[in-house]
């Protein structure tokens, strides 16, 4: 098991900091915990956990309040906690020196917040859980980072089933998919949907399956009563500790009409330079809003495509979302053609009257190139014909398919 090889578990690890990062709702914390639980003998001085409280609706913990805490879990009495933070920090790695412990540090939201609570000593082990990559600890600290990403298909599956029972996954195996489907892969929302339907035992899965795909599939994932277990929520959480510029990306995110987005076609979509966009993108990932799967390309589940999608809803108004809506398909119809022109010099295009235009569309040097451009983008570029034309843009939409005639 990965925490098994970044902590180790029967004898002092190189470097005794594993980090367990991932989006809002992957299972960071039970993931953590249930390894803690099960390496509980390779510690016999015991473990501690503290929730810092980095993404919640209470306040985060302070250093203080949060080593104050531990200590008085390590047997100092409330009232000799010292006030002074230096010598608490002193009198915690005293204290953990003698001992050999786990600390389980969960929900951090930064470095700052998790570095002065850090055991210090080799033969004491620190699991953290975050959102955010933690990226300082892994090269100051030597630690050991394990990202969590969503569940496949069949992983989903195998969850509901654990909750509702092999017999009813079994008496409706394609609606149980597609219910895993709506989840994408989130178990938050698979937990969610499954403690729904066994309140309703005499439910069906596909109609459950119905009912939220008729509904806003986002107010639907929640417990009522408990606020931080809705899936907006927790995605909230994260979205609201990221500066202004990595906002606004995340939010005109939700405009691209495809599957994925390129850095080059976000920093068009922004209206930024391919610098500026790239910090807010790398912003977004470490927080785990979004993945950059290959190099200068991304892409986010479909549950945070939904959560982008209401907020630039509700914050940008109709002129921006236009304006940054034609930017990107200006910037597709103009690369299309330079790159069917590479491709197939000898297909020639209508006049682009009517169509918007960048002062400096992505500039491709040679057929190779266009060919895999034109491929990157296939699935955005046939997403963008349909979009334009479901918008009422039926100029850009034929426009694009016209730039795409010689290459198909």
């Amino acid at each position: 098991m990965a925490l098994d090889a970044a902590v180790g578990c029967t004898k002092p690890a190189e470097a005794p900091i594993a980090i367990v990062s991932g989006t809002a709702g992957v299972g960071k914390t039970s993931l953590a915990v249930h390894w803690a639980h099960r390496a509980a003998g390779a510690y016999p001085d015991g473990q501690l956990y503290i929730n810092l409280r980095g993404h919640s609706l209470d306040p985060a913990l302070s250093t203080t309040q949060a080593l104050a805490l531990l200590l008085q879990s390590l047997g100092v009495p409330s009232g000799s906690v010292p006030v002074d933070e230096q010598v608490q920090i002193g009198l915690y790695r005293s204290l953990l020196s003698q001992r050999r412990i786990l600390v389980l540090l969960d929900n951090a939201s930064d470095v700052n917040q998790v570095r002065p609570l850090l055991p210090g000593t080799p033969q004491n082990q620190a699991v953290i859980t975050s959102r955010d990559s933690l990226d300082s600890l892994v090269v100051r600290e030597g630690a050991h980072r394990i990202a969590l990403t969503e569940m496949d298909p069949s992983e989903s599956v195998h969850l509901l089933r654990t909750v509702l029972g092999a017999s009813r996954i079994d008496a409706e195996p394609d609606a149980a998919q597609a219910l895993a489907d709506l989840c994408a892969g989130l178990p938050l929302a698979l937990r969610i949907v499954a403690a729904q339907l066994s309140a309703h035992p005499d439910r069906t899965i596909a109609e459950h399956v119905c009912d939220l795909r008729d509904s806003d599939l986002l107010d639907e994932l929640q417990v009522h009563g408990d606020p931080e277990t809705a899936v907006a929520a927790a995605m909230e959480l994260s979205y609201r500790t990221l500066p202004e510029d990595a906002l606004r990306m995340f939010r005109l995110l939700a405009l691209v009409p495809g599957p994925t987005v390129s850095r080059d076609a976000a920093a068009v979509l922004a209206d930024v330079t391919p610098r500026a966009a790239s910090r807010s993108l790398t912003r977004l990932t470490r927080a785990h809003l979004l993945e950059e799967y290959r190099l200068h390309r991304y892409r986010r589940h479909d549950l945070l495509s939904l959560f982008a999608r209401r907020l630039v809803d509700e914050i940008e108004n109709d002129h921006d979302q236009t304006a940054a809506t034609g930017r990107l398909y200006a910037w597709y119809l103009q690369t299309a053609d330079a790159a069917t022109g590479l491709i197939t010099p000898s297909v020639s295009h209508h006049e682009r009257k009517g169509c918007p235009t960048l002062a400096s569309p992505t500039h491709l040097r040679a057929s190779a190139e266009a060919a895999a451009w034109l491929e990157q983008e296939r699935a955005n570029l046939i997403a963008a014909v349909h979009r334009a034309a479901d918008a009422g843009h039926p100029n850009m939409a034929w426009h694009l398919v016209d730039a795409l005639r010689g290459h198909f």
